[in-house]
């Protein structure tokens, strides 16, 4: 994503410690094009609640924010906040009625392109 000018960031309910980044190692992220990584200890209230996106919001002021989560409470945060989501359907997360699904974050590239 950061090849096409987007900041990426990562918002979890979960913990922003040791754990989440030996996940996110397997999955070979490169930490230094991240914009922020934000876990429990570092939003006012949890997912679903629409305060959860403030950080993001504070961090970019004014930017077009697009959530992309595979859970309920991912979508129900993003329409609370009045951002847009996108789901990934992993193994699962099954599509929601009425709302823009991928398989895999792979595609995001593929959206991108189109």
């Amino acid at each position: 994503l950061a090849g096409y000018g987007k900041q990426t960031a990562i918002l979890t309910n979960g913990s922003n410690d040791e754990k989440l980044r030996r996940k996110l190692a397997v999955c070979n992220t490169d930490f230094s094009i991240l914009s922020g990584i934000w876990g429990a200890e570092d939003i006012p209230l949890p997912k679903p609640s629409p305060l959860a996106i403030q950080p993001l919001r504070q961090r970019f002021p004014g930017a077009r924010l697009l959530y992309i989560g595979d859970a309920e409470t991912d979508r129900q945060m993003a329409e609370a906040a009045e951002i847009g989501f996108l789901q990934v359907c992993t193994g699962r997360a099954q599509p929601t009625a009425n709302t823009a699904a991928i398989a895999s974050v792979a595609q995001l590239i593929t959206l991108l392109r189109s």
